[in-house]
């Protein structure tokens, strides 16, 4: 509220505003002209938005350089899951959030790598900040063989609940490593513990954030609601995730300096 300044957190691959040339980590100043100093971001979305068809001027900050975009408008498409065939037969499979598409997007994106031929699976996690609990859990399920433990939940008092695969198909016979970064958080890191110890998926990145709290949100009858905390969950072993996160096997923790377009695309 105080600089009228937005962060760009990210970008979704062939949208308007990918293709123009916004990337994450740009700051915007204006849209259409507008300052925002003393408004909120809802004024900031609200005026992003718009019509398919209709064009938009923004300005923004990388660095120390301000940049002029006119950008038109387009009904983008927001996938929860992304799949690419990449060098050497290795399949790589991205994975942005848990909602309720994400477990058939991903059963369906796994059938296209095996359908390849692929030796290896790289599954991305990095800047995946959760979502649904229930769809992180069938999104495991998918990797790890009936009976397997995926996570425990901690509930008030001393009950305890483990929740295991109900796989009744194969599951991928590859080796698997997982890309995490201080963004992957929540239900990210309940499948990255999960495949860690029941596939014995290599984790590889940076210490993930440390979500490990399950919330529940109750409607109310006068339009609000609340959101409240009802349990915390811990890995298989028993690891916690509140407060200390998931530790990479191999740590990677590359600096991307704004100006530098080849290590920004390295380390997409």
């Amino acid at each position: 509220d105080d600089s009228g300044i937005s962060d760009v957190l990210g970008v979704i691959p062939g949208s308007p505003a990918a293709r123009a040339g916004i990337r994450q980590g740009d700051k915007i100043l204006t849209v259409g002209g507008k300052l925002y100093q003393g408004k909120s971001l809802r004024d900031v979305v609200g005026d992003l938005r718009g019509q398919p068809g209709q064009d938009v001027a923004i300005t923004t900050l990388r660095g120390g350089q301000v940049l002029s975009f006119q950008i038109r408008r387009e009904r983008v498409s927001y996938d929860v899951v992304q799949t690419l065939t990449l060098p050497d037969g290795i399949g790589y499979l991205y994975i942005r959030q848990f909602s309720d598409r994400t477990a058939d997007a991903v059963a369906a994106a796994l059938t296209t790598v095996q359908a390849a031929h692929a030796r290896a699976l790289v599954i991305d996690l990095r800047g995946n900040q959760g979502g649904l609990f229930d769809k992180a859990l069938a999104t495991a399920e998918l990797f790890l063989r009936a009976g397997t433990p995926i996570v425990t939940v901690r509930g008030r008092g001393e009950h305890r609940e483990t929740m295991v695969s109900h796989r009744s198909g194969p599951v991928p016979a590859l080796p698997i490593a997982i890309l995490v970064d201080h963004d992957t958080a929540s239900s990210g890191e309940l499948l990255t513990g999960a495949l860690h110890e029941g596939a014995a998926a290599t984790v590889i990145g940076q210490r993930t954030f440390g979500k490990g709290t399950i919330q529940r949100l109750e409607e109310l009858g006068n339009g609000y609601a609340y959101k409240f905390t009802t349990s915390h969950f811990v890995l298989p072993g028993g690891q916690p995730i509140e407060g200390q996160g998931v530790t990479p096997d191999v740590e990677v923790a590359l600096s991307v300096p704004p100006s530098s377009d080849y290590e920004r695309h390295l380390s997409r």
